[in-house]
């Protein structure tokens, strides 16, 4: 998976860079709406960076599914039939 490619450390660098760089630009620039969208946008983004330092984890890969998972939303509808039946009595 491509995610396992990036270098975190990298991009925590750059964007603290850009959200540094957005706010040294004139006030008039920093104070335009699309300004204030820009940022948010980017402290998403750095807020975000945790998310793929989990995906590159071995223990969180993606597994696959065991036997006999498919049925899982038959169990899942017969014991909400049953909660249904015992809140109806």
């Amino acid at each position: 998976m491509k995610y396992q490619l990036l270098d975190i450390q990298v991009l925590q660098e750059d964007i603290e860079g850009f959200i540094r760089s957005l706010r040294k630009l004139p006030k008039e620039v920093h104070s335009l709406p699309v300004a204030f969208f820009l940022e948010d946008r980017m402290k998403e983004f750095k807020d975000s960076l945790p998310l793929l330092v989990d995906l590159k984890d071995e223990a969180l890969r993606e597994r696959k599914a065991p036997e006999g998972g498919d049925t899982a939303p038959e169990s899942f509808g017969s014991t909400l039939r049953v909660l249904l039946q015992q809140a109806q009595n």
